[in-house]
C-alpha cells in the first residue's frame, strides 16, 4: 500500500481522508461533554446519564439538567471543520472554579 491506506489518499504530499458516509443509516457518536465544574461528581453523573439517555441537542441537555441545576447551560462548541462535537457544559451557567482550585488560591 505504500504512501496511500484504506481510507485515504495522498494528493500532492497531503493525505487526504476520504469522505465519511452520511445519512440516517450512520449513528451519529454521543457528543464530548466539557463539564464545569468537573469535579461535582453529582453534576458530571447527571450530565452523563441525560446526555446517554438520548438527549439529542444542547437545548434538551440543558432542560434535563435544569430539573436540579436550575442555572445549568448548556453550549454546543462551534469550530469550522471541526469533525467531533463537543458541548460545554455549565452548573452555574458559567465557568466557575473547582474547589480544588478555589483551596489553592485561598493558600497563597
Amino acid at each position: 500500500m505504500g504512501a496511500e491506506r484504506r481510507g485515504a489518499r495522498a494528493t500532492d504530499g497531503l493525505l487526504m481522508m476520504n469522505r465519511l458516509p452520511r445519512g440516517p443509516s450512520v449513528r451519529r457518536a454521543e457528543p464530548t461533554l466539557t463539564l464545569n465544574p468537573s469535579d461535582d461528581q453529582a453534576f458530571t453523573a447527571a450530565a452523563h446519564a441525560v446526555a446517554s439517555s438520548g438527549a439529542a441537542s444542547p437545548e434538551l441537555l440543558q432542560a434535563g439538567l435544569r430539573a436540579t441545576w436550575p442555572k445549568a447551560v448548556v453550549r454546543r462548541r462551534d469550530l469550522a471543520g471541526e469533525v467531533i462535537t463537543i458541548w460545554y457544559v455549565y452548573r452555574d451557567g458559567h465557568w466557575v472554579p473547582s474547589r480544588k482550585s478555589r483551596k489553592e488560591r485561598t493558600r497563597s
